[in-house]
């Protein structure tokens, strides 16, 4: 088990929690750079060898929708 940040590097597998808070602004709408910070850390991770999990809110769902919400898609 992780007890420290540094412990990472040495763990096989890694889950990683965004939670709503991590990937908005305080507006409400997606934190772009937020979000592509976790991609390329998991896309990192993943090449190291790791086994990586996102775990994400509904809000990210939401957001999937929301083209088709808009009349977009």
């Amino acid at each position: 088990m992780i007890q420290e940040r540094s412990d990472i590097y040495t763990a096989s597998r890694v889950v990683i929690k965004a939670g709503t808070s991590v990937v908005s602004t305080p507006e409400g709408y997606p934190s772009l750079s937020r979000i592509a910070n976790i991609v390329e850390n998991v896309a990192r991770l993943a090449k190291e060898g790791k086994q990586v999990m996102l775990v994400t809110s509904g809000w990210i769902n939401s957001l999937c929708l929301l083209p088709l919400l808009l009349g977009l898609i």
